[in-house]
């Protein structure tokens, strides 16, 4: 949630040369959703530019298995209707710096929320992994949540929710 609120706050943009009033004019930007897709794609901000230099943002990132309604309205507009609920089923990460690095994915092959995690790497692909670890942490960068039919999402449950493929 911190993360949806971050990435909805106001920012402060550089001025602009308004054509019409021939004025510098400061800008501002706030960045929210008006309608929910059925795939809803986030990317965080893991590089910084300041000037001449560039860094790579190693903040760890956590992501739920499930994103609830809850969560969402931090970054939905005031006249969206929230009534989706999205399960994680893909990450990409970056490892290594702005200088260099290599990605890598993280995918759930299953049908259903936390079914079957593996790792992608080029031409490796990994065993089972544990849903809640899996490509978490400071190499997260981008996460891939499809919007839930109905059911229960909890793990462990053979009714847990599943993932449209629309």
């Amino acid at each position: 949630k911190d993360c949806f609120f971050e990435f909805s706050k106001e920012e402060d943009l550089d001025e602009y040369y308004c054509k019409k009033c021939k004025k510098h004019r400061q800008s501002t930007k706030r960045l929210s959703v008006y309608k929910f897709p059925q795939i809803l794609v986030i990317q965080l901000k893991r590089f910084a530019f300041n000037g001449y230099s560039r860094d790579k943002i190693q903040t760890p990132v956590y992501a739920p298995l499930v994103l609830t309604s809850e969560s969402l309205d931090v970054i939905a507009d005031k006249i969206s209707c929230i009534e989706h609920e999205y399960g994680l089923y893909a990450i990409a990460n970056h490892m290594g710096s702005c200088g260099g690095g290599h990605y890598i994915a993280h995918a759930n092959i299953g049908t259903r929320v936390g079914d079957d995690w593996r790792r992608f790497d080029d031409s490796r692909v990994s065993g089972r992994l544990d849903a809640r670890t899996k490509g978490q942490g400071s190499s997260a960068y981008v996460f891939f949540y499809r919007k839930l039919s109905s059911g229960r999402h909890s793990k462990g449950s053979s009714s847990r929710r599943s993932m449209h493929r629309n």
